[in-house]
């Protein structure tokens, strides 16, 4: 085991939040471009199974794109250490947040992965929905970074495509309190249908260091590819990363322990 993911593991301010059975995967996201999108709930509501609830502030709901570059990936099934070109690469999430019972959770519409072969595995093992994108690299450009992904085809053309240079604007800033900001990049879990029934993807991790970013894009069809359209982001942020383990998906029920809160404010 990395001594990375063993100090994540014995974290004594993540200990209340770690699942009691063993842990499947590890991974450092690195430069992290958050972007959100404002829209109105019905425009969302045929996207998410009717079991889980959009998250909604001031009258909308929202969806989150997010860009990253992961490092040092690690697969607790594998018995052979990852070779270096499948344990590291670029990704995008095309998320919505959603509620359940009460929790918290992210909604992945899409995921975009930069290598086949992980991106293969996690959507065998988690059922989430990662798409291998060729061509996608989150790297160091100018006085800030890039995300390029794609064209992924998308029934038959190049629908699916993205490209923005991005850097922090401002000092790290913590949210407030019952902000949009708060609300839409605070602790979450993931959420998946499995045979009908939700299961909930537990991590364990710290809090986001955020920065409002500046951000140049030169291209996004993620959106209009996922059947929402393309819109201007209502916030934009950036983080130079965290490190998380988590855990293969397992039932919603009672008294669970995880990071979504158990009872969220509603907006």
């Amino acid at each position: 085991m990395a001594k990375w993911v063993n100090e994540v593991l014995h974290d004594p301010a993540l200990q209340q939040y770690r699942p009691q059975r063993p842990w499947q995967a590890a991974q450092i996201e690195e430069h992290l471009l958050f972007l959100h999108y404002r829209f109105h709930p019905d425009g969302l509501r045929a996207l998410v199974p009717p079991a889980l609830e959009l998250v909604t502030y001031d009258g909308s709901a929202w969806v989150a794109l997010i860009a990253f570059h992961m490092a040092d990936v690690r697969l607790r099934m594998l018995p052979l250490p990852m070779p270096r070109s499948w344990r590291s690469g670029g990704e995008i999430d095309l998320a919505v947040p959603v509620r359940h019972r009460g929790r918290h959770g992210m909604y992945f519409l899409s995921i975009e992965g930069a290598n086949r072969f992980t991106s293969w595995v996690t959507r065998r093992s988690s059922g989430l929905p990662y798409l291998h994108s060729p061509n996608l690299t989150v790297h160091a450009e100018g006085n800030g970074f890039r995300a390029v992904s794609g064209p992924r085809w998308v029934r038959g053309r190049a629908a699916a495509e993205f490209d923005a240079h991005y850097a922090r604007w401002q000092p790290a800033q913590v949210p407030d309190p019952g902000s949009p900001v708060e609300l839409l990049t605070g602790q979450y879990s993931a959420f998946t249908l499995h045979r009908g029934h939700v299961c909930e993807l537990d991590e364990i991790h710290q809090l986001w260091e955020l920065h409002e970013a500046e951000v140049e894009m030169r291209q996004n069809t993620l959106l209009d590819a996922a059947g929402i359209g393309g819109r201007q982001p209502e916030l934009q942020h950036y983080s130079p990363g965290r490190k998380i383990v988590s855990w293969l998906p397992a039932p919603v029920g009672a008294n669970r322990t995880g990071l979504a809160p158990a009872d969220p404010v509603n907006h």
